[in-house]
């Protein structure tokens, strides 16, 4: 578990907003559907600013590198408006499963759970919480745990790409 205390103090030099294609930096998302270019870990590490899409990537090649293996995860919300989403990654160790959070600053830390199903139910429950408030309907809420992507992409190519990753049925 040390070593995810010593990832979380890598994560800590990171800001969260996002880099554009042409290399510009943004801390609002003004811009950000038709701008936006996932960034290679590399990339952020120097870049030191990334939205949950950028940052999971980054903890999945810090953990990589200490021969830990882990889940990354897409929760969407299909509102047929804005579709509010969030990336988020986990780990299991000594049979316990961890939600490993650095960009989602209300929620940042790493947070011990019995089973993945009760891991996913609580990012479920705050993500309800923070970004639908009152207006949730169950059936427009997905989970989608997704591989690594082997390219950049746009923000389109990332939603395409992460639903094609296996759907949770939480």
């Amino acid at each position: 578990m040390k070593y995810a205390e010593e990832i979380m103090k890598l994560m800590n030099e990171i800001n969260y907003g996002w880099v554009d294609k042409d290399g510009n930096s943004h801390i609002k998302l003004k811009g950000f559907a038709d701008n936006y270019q996932l960034q290679t870990p590399e990339e952020l590490m120097k870049s030191k600013l990334g939205v949950c899409w950028d940052q999971v990537e980054l903890e999945r090649y810090y953990f990589k590198e200490k021969g830990i293996d882990i889940k990354s995860y897409f929760i969407v919300y299909y509102d047929n408006k804005r579709f509010p989403c969030h990336t988020f990654m986990s780990f299991k160790d000594n049979n316990k499963f961890y939600w490993f959070e650095h960009a989602w600053e209300k929620h940042k830390g790493i947070k011990e759970f019995d089973s993945e199903e009760e891991l996913l139910k609580e990012v479920r429950k705050h993500f309800i919480e923070l970004e639908l408030k009152d207006k949730y309907d169950k059936d427009y809420l997905v989970i989608y745990n997704y591989s690594k992507p082997d390219k950049k992409l746009g923000t389109i190519e990332y939603y395409n790409y992460c639903e094609k990753g296996i759907k949770m049925n939480i």
